[in-house]
């Protein structure tokens, strides 16, 4: 049997994690990361790398729009910056996105 990819897994958790029974709403977004610091792997190979500054859309699930920045420094720190709210077409974008990546 064919073990399951990382994706895979992923979703099968958010099928039993039922986000909206627990009051969460998925709003659209979109953001700058800023350039991160240096990779900690490639400095122990002596190299100097940091992932440059980078446009996201991500799908931030919450309970009120009011909570947006809050997850989003929970997961990246204060490390970026110029939040939208996406809608209509930009929405579909993200969704597209989630399923190709």
């Amino acid at each position: 049997m064919e073990k399951p990819s990382a994706t895979r897994r992923l979703r099968d958790l958010s099928l039993e994690i039922h986000p909206r029974e627990a009051g969460l709403q998925p709003y659209p977004v979109a953001f700058t990361r800023e350039e991160s610091s240096p990779v900690t792997s490639m400095l122990e190979e002596g190299a100097w790398y940091t992932h440059p500054e980078r446009h996201e859309h991500v799908m931030v699930w919450t309970k009120d729009a009011a909570a947006i920045a809050e997850v989003l420094t929970s997961h990246y720190g204060r490390r970026w910056h110029g939040l939208q709210r996406c809608y209509g077409s930009q929405h579909l974008e993200i969704r597209l996105r989630a399923c190709l990546d």
